[in-house]
């Protein structure tokens, strides 16, 4: 049409049902603001086409539990928003499955999903401004929480700001790619959260399927994350380079770890309880100059020769605040290495060193360590 769709009404009626929905506005907008054009899609593959000069306000309803799968969206001028409300029952989710694409030329993206939310690998979203993906969206209370609400970045999200945001239940968050440019913020609020990072992260898909994230690289983490869990429950960030076959160096710290192939910044956190990080095979060195007091610090090593450096710029352990562990290579090599250096502090401290502990007094709790060659206190 080459003027705007819109709904007649202002009602929750929902406007157009099909398998296939194909829309286009010539000089117009698709929806408004306040009143987005709503549509049943009934769970078909690529079941919603939509092209307009100007922006795209567009809702799926709950009349069919099986969410809404992108096929091709483009907004020209405006800013595509895009909605599944959420319901008692499982399903209100939003998938860009492979070859699908959701483009704002000029303006941005936001994606209000009730429950999860799936970019394929060769799913697109480009964003002239910025893209916001609000899963677990209207958090409906009726709605079970057997399972976390879960969202899985494959494929390529092109925007200068990036924000993932959910809500108070339990959710897992699953990045396997970032493209260069895309400065990413990741937000959860209440309930026990997981985020995961590497390529092959996966989420939880059900009761019997829990979420995985091992050998991936962290090669394609081409731009900065920041990890801000909520407080009160037991947060969990994972961050994967085991299938890595290239040497890296990398650095951990009580805020941010970073190197290990990732470029730009690599990933920042705050309010986790539990770091864990994972290294490639082909012997790397990892340099860590401080813990946070209240986050269990768990550095896995490879099956090749890797280095652990635990001191900071003065050359000092002070400001290890919480337990690190560290396990070298489990196949029985011991070639790995622990120094632990504390040779610029002039205040006296004293240390114990066991097989499997190094406990410090000038550090506020201890290390953990397991088959490595020799340590270096």
């Amino acid at each position: 049409t080459a003027g705007s769709i819109i709904d007649a009404d202002i009602s929750d009626t929902t406007n157009i049902t099909a398998k296939l929905i194909d829309l286009k506005s010539l000089s117009g907008t698709i929806g408004k603001l306040n009143n987005s054009l709503k549509i049943e899609t009934q769970g078909a593959i690529a079941a919603l086409n939509a092209i307009a000069a100007g922006s795209i306000f567009i809702d799926e309803q709950v009349n069919d539990p099986r969410g809404l799968n992108i096929g091709y969206i483009r907004s020209n001028t405006g800013d595509i928003v895009l909605s599944v409300t959420d319901a008692e029952s499982a399903g209100q989710d939003l998938v860009v499955g492979n070859t699908a694409s959701i483009q704002s030329m000029l303006g941005a993206v936001t994606l209000n999903i009730g429950d999860n939310v799936v970019i394929d690998s060769d799913g697109e979203i480009k964003a002239a401004t910025q893209v916001v993906i609000s899963a677990d969206h209207g958090d409906d209370p009726s709605e079970s929480t057997n399972l976390p609400t879960t969202v899985l970045i494959r494929g390529s999200i092109i925007t200068p700001a990036l924000s993932i945001v959910t809500q108070d239940d339990s959710d897992e968050i699953s990045i396997a790619n970032i493209e260069v440019g895309t400065v990413t913020t990741v937000n959860t609020a209440g309930g026990s959260d997981i985020v995961q990072i590497g390529s092959n992260a996966m989420p939880t898909t059900s009761i019997s399927t829990s979420g995985t994230n091992t050998d991936g690289v962290l090669n394609s983490i081409a731009a900065k994350i920041t990890v801000n869990t909520g407080l009160g429950d037991l947060d969990q960030l994972f961050i994967d380079d085991s299938g890595d076959f290239i040497a890296n160096v990398g650095a951990a710290s009580s805020v941010a770890v970073t190197g290990l192939g990732m470029t730009n910044g690599g990933i920042r956190y705050s309010g986790v309880d539990s770091l864990v990080l994972s290294l490639g095979s082909a012997g790397n060195e990892v340099n860590v100059t401080s813990t946070q007091s209240d986050v269990l610090t768990t550095i896995n090593g490879g099956q090749a020769t890797d280095i652990f450096n635990i001191y900071n710029s003065a050359n000092q352990v002070n400001e290890i605040a919480g337990l690190l562990e560290i396990f070298g290579a489990t196949n029985g090599d011991c070639s790995d290495t622990l120094n632990v250096i504390d040779s610029g502090d002039a205040v006296d401290n004293f240390g114990l060193l066991t097989v499997c502990h190094l406990y410090t007094s000038d550090a506020s709790d201890e290390y953990r360590a397991s088959n490595l060659v020799g340590y270096t206190p």
